[in-house]
C-alpha cells in the first residue's frame, strides 16, 4: 500500500474504506463490506463509493440516519458528497469541516433543519435537499457566497399571516441563480424573489 494511503472506518456503515494514492494522481478505492458478520466483496461498490481523484464520496440509499460519527472521518478535500435517501434525521454541526465541498446532495431524507454551521461551506455551489421536512433556512446561509443552485422542492416551507417565510435569507445570497420550490403548498413566493434576478422554479 502506498505511503500516501488513508484508511477510514465508518462504524455506522459497518465497513472500512482505504484510499490509496497510485503512483500518479488518481487514487484507487479499496472497500470491504460486512454482511451478517461475513466480509465479502460487493459488485456495485464503485457505484456506492466513487472517488475519482479522491474528491467524490457517494453514500446514497444507505441507512445512516446519524452522521455524527462519520463526518469527522471524511477527508476534508471532498468536493462532492452524496447522501440522498440515507434516512438522515439530522446533519451534525461538524459538517462545516468539509470546507472544500462544492456539491452536497441530501435529498429524500427526513431532515427538519440544517445546522447553522453549514454557512461556513463557502465553496458550495449546489445544494440538493428536496423531499425533506425543512421549514426554514439558517441566516448563516448568506455566507455561502458561491451557492448558485438550491433545490428545496417537496419540503414544508410556508408563509405566515404576516407574509414572512423561512427562506428570506436567499435574498442575501449573491451568487444564487436558481431556486426550486415546487410542492411546498403553503408557501407563497414573495415578489422580491423574482425581482432579485434569480430563477424561481415552482
Amino acid at each position: 500500500e502506498s505511503p500516501l494511503s488513508h484508511h477510514f472506518y465508518f462504524p455506522g456503515l459497518r465497513r472500512s474504506v482505504s484510499f490509496a494514492m497510485a503512483s500518479l494522481h488518481r487514487p484507487k478505492v479499496k472497500t470491504s463490506w460486512t454482511f451478517d458478520g461475513e466480509q465479502r466483496n460487493v459488485e456495485d461498490v464503485e457505484d456506492r463509493l466513487e472517488m475519482p481523484y479522491g474528491k467524490r464520496l457517494r453514500l446514497e440509499k444507505l441507512n445512516i440516519p446519524d452522521l455524527s460519527s462519520e463526518i469527522p472521518r471524511m477527508p476534508t478535500y471532498l468536493t462532492v458528497l452524496d447522501l440522498g435517501g440515507c434516512g438522515l434525521t439530522s446533519l451534525p454541526e461538524s459538517i462545516n469541516r468539509l470546507v472544500n465541498l462544492q456539491r452536497l446532495r441530501v435529498e429524500s431524507n427526513d431532515l427538519p433543519e440544517f445546522p447553522r454551521s453549514m454557512g461556513e461551506l463557502a465553496n458550495l455551489t449546489r445544494l440538493c435537499a428536496y423531499g425533506n421536512q425543512l421549514s426554514w433556512l439558517p441566516g448563516e446561509f448568506e455566507k455561502m457566497s458561491k451557492l448558485a443552485i438550491l433545490r428545496l422542492s417537496g419540503n414544508e416551507f410556508s408563509t405566515d399571516d404576516e407574509g414572512k417565510t423561512g427562506i428570506s435569507v436567499v435574498m442575501k445570497m449573491p451568487s444564487l441563480e436558481q431556486i426550486y420550490l415546487k410542492n411546498n403548498p403553503d408557501l407563497d413566493i414573495p415578489d422580491e424573489f423574482c425581482e432579485q434576478g434569480f430563477h424561481v422554479i415552482q
